[in-house]
């Protein structure tokens, strides 16, 4: 007895020590434990094991040996892991790769937190983005241990470096399915800093996913104290993995370092240039944020836009092609079908940002049929209270008005 008072006297020490503004109560939550749960040996043990690969070039035995040992570490976390392969053509050349996942189950939202493993051919990559990887480990590590009543999805891309294919097979196959993604999280060199550059960090997010970023500005302040650097994620340009969810229409955040690293892409982005005391802190922040958001009640009116679909063709309302990408090509008339995933009062149709019709009840379908003969723009948005969000879709339009 005496041995175990000790113990618990010594861990609260260490935490005011870690944490000295924190107040503590005989309540605990999941945020702070996960937070506790992480330390720096453990990010150093997996960014170290990601490195010892060596370049993990997307389709190179070093690659494919990486994914199998992150398929190897979600399962012994208790978590459903899968391998996925995928294949991509681009640039007059075939690319195969492999994705790896992680699931904790929960309801049918998701959060996903991702990471790509591979590099470029000259180095380890130790921050691009063995860090990532690291951090994506260590928080599914300590993740699992809880439940959560959300579905909690950790995954590690590869083909990132040719031009992000394997998030794109990933997120578009979740498109397809109409998945109910509350977000997905992004961590991509996250552990690079010097100086007083270590006290400060970089999150981008999409528009409606504010409501998450608001709260992890609250975890911030509460435990991890960055000065946060915020901006907006375009869901047309980018240059991580988070683009292939956001030009898909779902929320996501990215996690980024804030000072540029000189030895991205070069042999010298090794295990000498990443800032662990730093890393620690980037992954406190990121995972907190997942035990938080896991629980968490949807502040906003999550919906699809059913029909049209991205990445297809349309012949007077029906599909008659699939494409590769998320462009739209319609011809002759265009049905437009809502999917509401949480409450929605109403949703207003706007056509190349005129108003063309508001519905106020089920069922949210209309069809279009307008002379046409060029690229449009189609966006809703859905109120629930004080609550609103967006979504939008680009789509060339041929109609002539032939039956």
């Amino acid at each position: 007895m005496e041995k175990t008072l000790w113990r618990v006297a010594a861990i609260a020490v260490f935490c005011i020590l870690i944490f000295p503004s924190l107040s503590f109560s005989n309540d605990s939550n999941k945020v702070e434990e996960v937070i506790y749960l992480l330390n720096e040996e453990m990010l150093r043990n997996y960014t170290e094991a990601i490195t010892s690969f060596g370049a993990r070039v997307t389709g190179s035995e070093a690659c494919n040996k990486c994914a199998e040992y992150i398929y190897e570490k979600f399962s012994s976390f208790g978590l459903n892991a899968t391998i996925y392969n995928w294949t991509d053509f681009s640039g007059f050349r075939n690319y195969e790769g492999k994705n790896v996942e992680g699931v904790l189950p929960g309801d049918e939202k998701v959060i996903i937190f991702n990471a790509h493993f591979d590099s470029v051919e000259n180095t380890a990559g130790a921050d691009d983005n063995a860090g990532g990887v690291a951090a994506l480990l260590a928080a599914a590590e300590v993740i699992s241990k809880f439940n959560f009543t959300h579905t909690i999805k950790f995954v590690a891309f590869s083909g990132e470096e040719q031009g992000l294919f394997g998030s794109n097979e990933y997120a578009r196959n979740a498109y397809e399915r109409d998945d109910f993604i509350i977000v997905e999280m992004n961590a991509d060199m996250i552990a690079h800093a010097n100086g007083e550059n270590g006290s400060k960090f970089r999150i981008y997010a999409t528009e409606d996913a504010d409501w998450i970023t608001g709260k992890i500005k609250e975890i911030n302040a509460n435990y991890l104290n960055f000065q946060l650097i915020t901006g907006n994620i375009s869901r047309k340009f980018g240059g991580s993995d988070y683009l292939s969810f956001a030009k898909y229409g779902f929320e996501a955040i990215a996690f980024f370092e804030y000072e540029w690293n000189p030895y991205m892409h070069q042999p010298e982005d090794n295990l000498s240039n990443v800032n662990f005391t730093y890393l620690l802190k980037t992954t406190r922040l990121i995972a907190g944020a997942i035990a938080w958001l896991a629980d968490a009640e949807i502040e906003k009116p999550y919906f699809s836009i059913s029909s049209p679909m991205k990445g297809k063709i349309y012949f007077n309302e029906k599909e008659v092609y699939e494409l590769k990408n998320e462009k739209i090509f319609a011809f002759g008339k265009v049905y437009l079908s809502l999917s509401p995933k949480t409450g929605a009062e109403k949703f207003e149709i706007y056509l190349d940002n005129k108003t063309i019709h508001v519905f106020d009840e089920p069922p949210y379908e209309i069809e279009l049929d307008k002379f046409s003969f060029g690229k449009h723009e189609l966006k809703i948005i859905a109120y629930n209270k004080d609550k609103f969000s967006t979504d939008w879709i680009e789509f060339y339009w041929l109609n002539l008005g032939i039956k």
